[in-house]
């Protein structure tokens, strides 16, 4: 995104000479980003909850309900070109935009009057009917460090077994891997340093996505995104004692091209596992950054991965009030629905301090969670009442069958328990077994998926 960004910023500056102002909703309200399968997605739109500072980094968490992101107050590519022609102390207070969500643009180390830095911010929601509630700063902020790309693995009761996240090293300019082990949402800083190999002096580690393989096993993927271009590549390393010791990192050889290859996200959708990451679309006309996926081939094999399938292009601003420069950030909820961000160029503007703008997006998956669920009937055929609970639930099933099997999932795509029903007229009750959280409800009748149902436990 950053080159195409200089080539177009260039041709701004010299292509209009009266000051204009970006009219943000307006460009927004005509962004399409370009779906490839439209029988898998529906319709993407932008999260009410975006503002105009710089959002990015997104995570959204497998149950859909929390989200993270990194965040600075400014047009931060507009500074950065400022900052190029002004290394020592620049000025600020032109790029500030959006609400300072408590980043402190005051405190450093070099005696400036002002600088500008990232931390991360928080948001949630009681279900994914409803949209997310505004951001506020996260417990991880910290003054005069650079924070960002959080990430988390959740247990089945909701609370986070690992978060993960970046942060800069102000006298190396170092970015390092942190975790923070057994906490709940919006855990509080500092976090631990994570061990070597993970984090080493001479690789600039981003974009983390760690996951739980089993009790010992984990796989973590990360790019090391100093700038954009060809050397930005996916690595990973595995940890099979539960983290302590890990394997020096290696390229993702099945996946890496000659181009931008970053921000790795895994997920498993009940069956197999699959890699979304942003990469350059060569088949773009400018080489945009496109969110692609890959399925892996061999199952325990993290550097196994098949064809690569385009998911999300950058489209277009469709009135050319504005330019998308590219779509990345991918993360997914437990059934499939995609977190991402959406990079934007206003046009016809000379106002050189609010010129680019990036906002969180979310494109439904039509069909949810995996590929063996994918195939049911219509789901009005699995009733599930009351919707979410506090304590239990009732199941009913609204079609004719002799017997019927019931199998419950977490979000990990893991089966919890199986339960039966005998006849159309039964009703069982469940989740008092459960802990607070999302599961998924499938029933199987004569051998083929009769229907399914997202079950909310709330207790």
């Amino acid at each position: 995104m950053n080159k195409i960004a200089t080539v177009v910023f260039g041709a701004l500056m010299i292509t209009f000479s009266h000051a204009q102002t970006p009219d943000w909703p307006a460009i927004k309200s005509h962004i399409e980003p370009y779906v490839n399968n439209k029988s898998e997605y529906g319709t993407p739109i932008i999260q009410p909850h975006h503002n105009t500072g710089w959002e990015d980094g997104m995570f959204i968490s497998r149950d859909g309900l929390h989200m993270y992101a990194f965040y600075i107050p400014a047009d931060l590519l507009s500074f950065n070109y400022f900052l190029l022609l002004n290394p020592v102390c620049p000025p600020i207070s032109a790029y500030i935009r959006g609400p300072l969500l408590g980043v402190d643009t005051i405190t450093n180390q070099w005696g400036c009057s002002s600088i500008l830095q990232s931390d991360i911010i928080y948001t949630s929601r009681q279900d994914t009917s409803s949209p997310f509630l505004s951001w506020q700063p996260s417990n991880l902020a910290h003054s005069g460090e650079w924070e960002g790309a959080p990430q988390a693995i959740y247990k089945p009761d909701g609370s986070i077994d690992i978060f993960v996240y970046t942060m800069s090293n102000s006298n190396s300019g170092d970015n390092e891997l942190y975790w923070i082990r057994n906490t709940s949402n919006n855990p509080t800083w500092p976090g631990v340093l994570m061990p070597a190999p993970v984090n080493e002096t001479t690789f600039f580690e981003d974009n983390p996505h760690i996951e739980r393989i089993d009790d010992t096993t984990l796989v973590l993927m990360l790019d090391n995104h100093t700038s954009a271009g060809p050397l930005a590549n996916i690595y990973y390393t595995i940890s099979y004692d539960d983290g302590f010791t890990w394997q020096q990192k290696s390229l993702l050889s099945s996946v890496n091209t000659p181009y931008e290859d970053i921000q790795p996200h895994m997920w498993f959708d009940g069956s197999n596992w699959w890699l979304y990451f942003a990469s350059t679309d060569t088949s773009d006309a400018y080489n945009r950054s496109s969110i692609f996926r890959m399925k892996q081939m061999e199952a325990g094999d993290f550097n196994s991965w098949g064809g690569r399938e385009l998911v999300i292009g950058p489209g277009m601003v469709t009135d050319s009030s504005g330019f998308v420069l590219g779509v990345g950030e991918p993360t997914l909820t437990a059934w499939g629905d995609i977190s991402f961000v959406v990079a934007v160029m206003a046009m016809g503007t000379t106002d050189t301090t609010d010129v680019f703008e990036i906002d969180p997006w979310y494109l439904p998956r039509l069909n949810p969670i995996s590929s063996i669920i994918s195939e049911a009937e219509n789901s009005t055929n699995l009733i599930i009442y009351p919707n979410p609970s506090n304590l239990s639930a009732k199941i009913f099933l609204n079609k004719q069958m002799n017997e019927a099997k019931l199998y419950v999932y977490n979000t990990l795509g893991q089966l919890l328990q199986t339960y039966s029903m005998n006849n159309t007229n039964e009703f069982i009750t469940i989740g008092n077994e459960f802990p607070p959280g999302v599961y998924f409800v499938v029933a199987v009748g004569d051998n083929i998926i009769i229907g399914q149902e997202k079950m909310i436990l709330l207790k």
